[in-house]
This record gives C-alpha cells, structure tokens and sequence, in this order.
C-alpha cells in the first residue's frame, strides 16, 4: 500500500531546550530532562539534575507537558520517549528536542513511527559530528513520514498495541523468570551469613572495617590523565556488574563526581536504584582511579574483611530492604544515608574462611549469570520483533 508522504515539520512543531550550565543544578527541584533521561522508548529518571524551581517563569516557553515526545540529538540520535506525569515538572535541556504533534497526525501513530527502524535509519543517516553524533531539529523537520488518513493511522496503531501487547506478556513471563533465577542467589547469600552467625563469627560494623565514602587518592593525577568514568547506567542491577567503564580526563571529573579505586565497593544510594541492587565491585579502572555518579557510595575495606565479602553483603535484598527504610529525603529523591552503612553489622569470619565462602558464591554466581544471559537472548528476539512488526506497520503491511 502507498501512502502520501509529508515531512515531519509540517505535521509537527520542534523545539529546542536550553542550556542550562551544570553549575545551576541543585539537589532538588525542577527537573532537567537531559539526554540521559531519554532511552529507548521510555523516559529515565536515573542521575536526575534539578535547577531551582523558583525559576520556572524564566523558562516557560522550555517546561514539558504530559504527553510531549521528546528525541535525543547528539551521542545515541533518534531515542525517543513521552512525558507522563511522573516526569512533572520538568524543562527541556539543551540537545534534546520536544516534537509536538499538530491536528493533522495522531500522536500514538507519530510516536510509533519514531521507534521504527525506517526513522532510525533516516536519522543516523543525516547524523554528523567526528566524536559523537549530532543531528538537528531543523534535520528532523525534513524528514518525511508516510501519512495515511487518520482513520487509518488509528488501525495501525490498534493493531501494532495488541501485537505489543502479546509481546510484553511473555517479556514479563522472562522477567518473572529471570527473578526466580535472581531469587537463587538471594538465597545463597542469606544462608551464608546466617551461617556466620550460627559457627559465633563476631560481627562488626561496616563503619569499623570499611572506610566509607573515603577521600579522593588522586593527588598524584595531572589533569590530562585518562581516568574511568562510571554513571548510574552502566551498572547493572541484575548481574551487579559495571557494564561499560568510559574514559575521561582527570580535569573533567576531579570536582562534582564520587571518586573510587580499584576493589572498592560502589552502592546506589537513590532511589529507585539501590533497590534495584545497583551495586558493583569495581575493578580494571584505567590508572588504578575512578569517578562516577554522586549518587554512589563507596566502601573501602582496611583489609579485615575482602571488598567480595563486602560486595556479596550488601547485595542481598534483605539489606537492601534494611536500606530502604532509613531513606531520607522527597519522594523520589530518596537517598540511603551514610549512618546506615556504617552501623550495618556484618559477620566477619576469619580471612581463610572467608576466601572459600567468595569462592561459592563466585561459582554460583557464574551459574546464574549464564541462566540470566538466556533469559536475556529470548528478551532481544522479542525486542527485535517488535521492531519488525513497527517496519510493516510503516510499509503499509500490517493491517
């Protein structure tokens, strides 16, 4: 079927945010939605920066409204997600772009037709930039759209919404079952330190034998050393691993972000990420030093306890439980203090015995990883399928 095609600015209104200086962000308030903030097909509140709320009216024009889709236009181009009252109140920063739908297109049919590999490729194509890529809101105005009778993009998407939502179901089905392999480990985890407490280990607190949140060891950095960089997103909650360490220079982060070595423990102190289970036990960072999310804490040991005994400790959900009730602070801006670290009691075995308990859990801990990672392959056909079924849906084939 061929539909008549119009370039998205004259069926849509694009906008640019502002830029706003990170030296304006405070801890709370209203809500900068930066590039980070927009993945794929979903809006991120992970690593949220706030400016003072009192400043709204200097901003009018760049506050966000339910139901806004908003597109990223530099580094990963194209990632769009809409605005829902949970992301209120908000204002738009620089390189990321607001696309409103006007009367002439339906606003679930444009939002779907941004997620389809058809605009991808049109919008990685006409990217530009050496280093990262950068496309423009007057480059995406030019791009056409295929545009049936409304009526008709309402099939569509009444089609593509029931074949999605078969296809989260049994997403969910992996989730729930990818949560039953998870429960695995919990379990291991809860049996080892019962044990400790069982065979009369003593137990300490944290704050005894971790140094926490330690003071930066740098001193001997220059600032066009290359140093690892670790936001929020590159650790993964399910395998408590850093997925990818990025690369800075020293002059970039040595002010405003956590700083951590090699075998630190780094722990999510925001929610929703600490009860997510974002934490790591760091390793392999360039130059031996590392920065990452103020929203870390870091745990060193002083050499009684292991940093994977450490590690294991604080990722059982019975402590990351513990956690989430001495929260502090807003909804949605709640942070595990640092008391609570350090007057968490742990069951300290002797250094031997604890080398065979790491090296069990290690081993399991490999077990799940590899049941995880098939749970995870059946996710991405899944995924791709949707993908398949928004490149028919825009080709005229689906309904």
């Amino acid at each position: 079927m061929t539909w008549p095609t119009k370039k998205l600015g004259e069926v849509c209104k694009l906008q640019n945010g502002f830029a706003f200086k990170s030296s304006e962000y405070i801890v709370s308030g209203l809500f900068v939605m930066r590039i980070a903030n927009v993945q794929d097909g979903y809006i991120s509140l992970e690593d949220p920066q706030f400016i003072d709320e009192k400043r709204k009216g200097e901003f009018k024009i760049f506050l966000l409204k339910e139901g806004d889709i908003l597109i990223s236009l530099t580094g990963n181009i194209g990632r769009v997600g809409v605005i829902n009252l949970d992301h209120l109140p908000a204002v738009l920063n620089q390189r990321v772009g607001r696309i409103v739908p006007t009367d002439k297109i339906d606003r679930d049919y444009l939002f779907y037709f941004l997620r389809s590999p058809k605009f991808f490729e049109e919008v990685t194509k006409g990217g530009h930039g050496m280093a990262q890529q950068n496309i423009s809101t007057k480059d995406i105005a030019n791009l056409e759209i295929p545009l049936p009778p409304l009526a008709e993009q309402k099939k569509i998407v009444k089609k593509i919404e029931e074949l999605f939502a078969k296809i989260d179901a049994a997403l969910e089905a992996r989730k729930e079952a990818k949560q039953d392999v998870a429960m695995i480990m919990q379990k291991a985890l809860d049996e080892v330190f019962e044990k400790a407490k069982e065979k009369g280990w003593k137990d300490k607190k944290l704050g005894e034998i971790c140094e926490i949140n330690p003071r930066n060891k740098s001193g001997s950095l220059v600032d066009e050393t290359e140093v690892s960089f670790v936001p929020m997103r590159s650790v993964d909650e399910v395998t408590g691993s850093i997925l990818t360490l990025e690369t800075k220079k020293f002059l970039e982060v040595k002010k405003g972000y956590t700083p951590f070595i090699d075998r630190d423990v780094i722990f999510a102190k925001i929610t929703p990420c600490m009860e997510n289970g974002k934490a790591a036990l760091v390793s392999g960072l360039l130059n031996g030093h590392g920065f990452g999310s103020t929203e870390f804490h870091v745990l060193r040991s002083k050499g009684e306890i292991t940093p994977e005994l450490v590690y294991y400790y604080v990722r059982r959900q019975s402590f990351r439980d513990e956690a989430e009730k001495k929260m502090t602070g807003s909804a949605g801006q709640k942070r595990v203090p640092k008391e609570f670290l350090a007057n968490s009691k742990i069951f300290v075995p002797p250094l031997h015995e604890q080398k065979k308990i790491v090296a069990r859990l290690d081993a399991l801990s490999e077990k799940v990883q590899k049941l995880q990672a098939l749970q995870d392959e059946t996710e991405r056909d899944l995924t791709a399928l949707k993908r398949a079924i928004l490149e028919r849906a825009f080709a005229g084939k689906l309904v």
